[in-house]
This record gives structure tokens, sequence and C-alpha cells, in this order.
């Protein structure tokens, strides 16, 4: 938490030579202190409040690890590392995400390793509101092609003609964070590809497929889904 202090006094002290030396600047350090001493808290305070409902939707498995819960050391860092992520997040989406999986590793108990749930948090951390949507619709066993995540309701709302460049960024993060997985498994279909025209051509034909540590981060993030 100390760097976290020492962060914002450094935005403050920045904030305030750039106003001293720009006097039309100080707008932006008077939006900075409405946003430290509004904004932040109000998140903590609606956070709690989801993290409550959560909690009554898994209240058994609760109760079940209670015990683990109260004698866990790992119980009050995942606390204080939610709350550090939520207090940044502007998406209220998100920070719905983050109560479900708060209230979701925490019910898990000795189940999954404290690692793994520290790596939950920071997953959900790199990924944008869109990414989660468009992996929540990937199942196990399952591996659609580009051009159908591309038509699905997730990108409905986005123009026709940005849809593909923005599934691409989402897939490629989805990738990298080892939540799914590009997967070829006919050799002419690999050929077809290798000698396809335009990146479209060959994304809106590539497959992919939900990794098990994806399926498990889904069952974490969505209390629906548990």
């Amino acid at each position: 938490m100390a760097n976290t202090q020492d962060t914002k006094a450094l935005i403050k002290a920045g904030l305030r030579s750039v106003a001293a030396s720009f006097p039309i600047a100080s707008s932006i350090a008077q939006a900075w202190n409405e946003y430290e001493a509004h904004a932040q808290s109000k998140r903590i305070e609606e956070f709690f409040e989801k993290f409550r409902s959560e909690l009554e939707k898994v209240e058994e498995r609760i109760r079940d690890v209670s015990d683990y819960i109260r004698n866990s050391e790992e119980t009050a860092s995942l606390i204080e590392q939610t709350i550090e992520k939520i207090r940044r997040e502007s998406s209220e989406s998100k920070r719905l995400s983050f109560a479900n999986l708060l209230a979701n590793v925490l019910a898990s108990g000795p189940a999954i390793h404290f690692d793994d749930k520290l790596t939950f948090i920071e997953t959900l951390d790199t990924l944008r509101e869109p990414d989660v949507c468009i992996l929540s619709t990937f199942r196990l066993g399952k591996t659609p092609e580009v051009r159908e995540l591309e038509n699905s309701t997730v990108l409905s709302s986005l123009p026709a003609s940005k849809r593909l460049g923005k599934l691409v960024a989402s897939l490629a993060k989805l990738h990298s964070r080892g939540l799914i997985s590009e997967t070829i498994t006919d050799p002419e279909h690999k050929a077809w590809l290798s000698g396809a025209t335009g990146w479209q051509e060959v994304w809106r034909e590539k497959r992919f497929e939900l990794l098990p540590y994806g399926s498990l981060f889904l069952r974490h993030v969505h209390t629906e889904r548990i």
C-alpha cells in the first residue's frame, strides 16, 4: 500500500507543478482531486454492495470452508489485491466480475491454490469488458470459427466493418493469457490457409478452443456458470 500512497503523492505534486506553470491546466489538477476524493471511494462502496450479493449466491459453499477462510492468511491478501484493481476500474460490469471472482475464489477454499487465485485476479485485470464477453461465448470441446464469433451477438453493437479487427485483438489477448488456443485439425485446411490472401480471409477461417484454465477462470468470474 505504501507504493500506492507514494504514487498518489507524486501525481499530486506533478499536477500542482503543471498547474503552477500553466494556470489553464488547473482544471486537470481539480479533476484528479475530484476523482481521488469521490470516484475511488464510491467504487469501493459499490463493490462491497455487489460482493455481499455475490456471497449470498455461494453461501452454502462459503459455509463449508468457513474455517479455512477464517484461518488462512490468503483471505486478506485476496481482498486487498481485488480492491487495488477495482479502485481504478472504470467499467461497472468488470467491477461486478471482480465481485463474482472474489466470492468464488473464497468459496473454493483449499481446492484451488492461492497462486492460481491471484492469477485469476491479475488475468481479469488485464482483460477489457469485451474480452470477457467474447471468452464467455466459448465452451469446452467446441472449436468455433472466427467467422462465427464475428457474427455473434457479442459484437452486434459494433459496425460490421469494425468487428473483425476488434475480435482479432481480443482473441490474441485471450490466447496470450493461456485462456484459449488456436486449433487446426485438418491438414488440407491448414494448407489452404497458408495460400490465402488477405489477413481477413485467413483469420475468418481460423478456429479457437477454450483451454481448461480458461474454463476454470470463467467458472469463477461468472457465478451462473458454477
